[in-house]
């Protein structure tokens, strides 16, 4: 991270931090924004706000509710399957 801050040039861009959960992106973030202060390079952040988060849990609720009921659909009573759990 040292290396990439360092050879930036003093104009604007961006980094993209891309991987799977766990991998290390928000250590990583966290180092570069303060190795980006260290070099008096401004960094301009944003986050979800708590709407833009409870929205999209909203929407995998409704995918899982709707699933559901698809499948208690298709699931035929009296062949080993009397009901499906709802989430």
């Amino acid at each position: 991270m040292g290396a990439f801050i360092g050879s930036l040039p003093r104009t604007a861009g961006a980094l993209v931090l891309a991987g799977p959960p766990g991998a290390g992106k928000t250590t990583l973030l966290k180092a570069g924004v303060a190795l980006a202060g260290e070099h008096r390079i401004t960094v301009l952040g944003t986050a979800p706000t708590w709407n833009e988060v409870a929205g999209a849990a909203a929407r995998t609720l409704f995918v899982i509710d709707t699933a559901t009921d698809q499948i208690r659909a298709t699931v035929p009573v009296g062949r080993g399957a009397t009901s499906v759990a709802a989430p």
